[in-house]
């Protein structure tokens, strides 16, 4: 998009300012899917289905333990579909993750995944 401003009065109109031009991201790209846990001997290992269609520059995994607020637990490169939760918490946590298409722009989150351990 490219933008130009211009003063109005009812008599006059200014020169037009400089032209700025804007990048939009892709931020109709569909959450990742299919978030499934396994136990292995290293913790809980988490894995997804990445709809980004090439447009992720990652992923960011959160756990929410209990009743408290989901935190980030990790990050992973665009290549990776999974993660090792190396330090799990005892009793119920929750699990989501969501991916990366730019600085501070994400996908939507996956769906809510619940692990007892």
């Amino acid at each position: 998009y490219s933008y130009r401003v211009a003063y109005f009065t009812q008599t006059a109109m200014s020169g037009y300012s400089n032209t700025v031009t804007l990048t939009t991201f892709h931020t109709d790209v569909s959450a990742p899917s299919g978030l499934s846990a396994s136990f292995v001997a290293s913790g809980v290992q988490l894995s997804w289905k990445d709809n980004s269609n090439s447009f992720s520059k990652g992923t960011v995994l959160e756990r929410q333990a209990g009743n408290g607020q989901f935190v980030q637990i990790g990050s992973v490169s665009y290549d990776q579909d999974s993660f090792i939760d190396t330090a799990p918490v005892t009793g119920i946590s929750y699990y989501r993750v969501r991916q990366i298409l730019g600085t501070r722009v994400y996908t939507p989150y996956s769906e809510v995944l619940r692990v007892i351990l």
